[in-house]
């Protein structure tokens, strides 16, 4: 499959998409012909966890100290091949302090083009419409310390970009300004010692709040496209 894609990525139509017609690479970075696999991480592999075999719970608690902005690990709700409760497991096991509770975040649900939904293929953003349907939830996400986050995409399968472009963008966009999908939510203690009124009142605020422009971007009142 890696030696296709290579195939693929380097015919002059996609070199010329991508605007890589001046570069000088004459071949895709990846393996060789005859390259042989190492494993060397107790990642996607079925070596142990151990200090000589890391797997990424221990790279993430490496690096994250020492990066700046935040680092965004997602899965799409739907995915068959690697689902979402593994990953927000690991994520846990991180060990890092959660600074924010798990919480729905929000995009900006904008027309797509006519033209786009005549081209696109029927697997790329099948739920993108014609008509803007403002902020909706993209998923789930809960924050720990050295900008450390875990979100879901809902809807989204192994290629998330793919299945809901929008969302993948919003989620993107506040990865690159190191803001968070949405605001911070008190304990669940807290949550807990309030009145039902309480309860009420906080939540259709917080819920205000989170599908505020600030949180979903430009256009969410429908009057642009994708």
């Amino acid at each position: 499959g890696e030696l296709v894609m290579a195939d693929w990525m380097m015919l002059p139509q996609v070199r010329s998409a991508l605007h890589m017609t001046n570069s000088p690479a004459t071949q895709w970075p990846g393996p060789s012909y005859n390259w042989n696999y190492e494993k060397k991480y107790a990642a996607c592999t079925d070596l142990t966890r151990s200090e000589d075999t890391p797997s990424m719970i221990d790279i993430y608690h490496n690096i994250a100290p020492r990066m700046p902005g935040r680092i965004m690990v997602f899965n799409g709700d739907t995915d068959p091949c690697v689902t979402y409760e593994g990953t927000r497991t690991a994520i846990q096991k991180v060990g890092f302090e959660k600074v924010s509770s798990y919480r729905p975040w929000f995009y900006n649900a904008t027309a797509a083009s006519l033209s786009l939904l005549k081209e696109k293929d029927p697997l790329f953003g099948p739920a993108l419409s014609s008509m803007p349907s403002g902020p909706q939830m993209g998923g789930h996400v809960v924050d720990y310390e050295h900008g450390l986050s875990f979100a879901t995409v809902h809807g989204a399968g192994h290629m998330v970009p793919q299945f809901r472009p929008q969302p993948s963008l919003t989620m993107l966009n506040h990865v690159i300004s190191g803001e968070m999908l949405s605001p911070s939510l008190p304990s669940d203690v807290d949550l807990a010692s309030m009145t039902e009124r309480e309860f009420e009142l906080f939540l259709g605020d917080w819920v205000d709040e989170a599908r505020d422009y600030n949180y979903v971007g430009d256009n969410w009142r429908g009057d642009g496209e994708l």
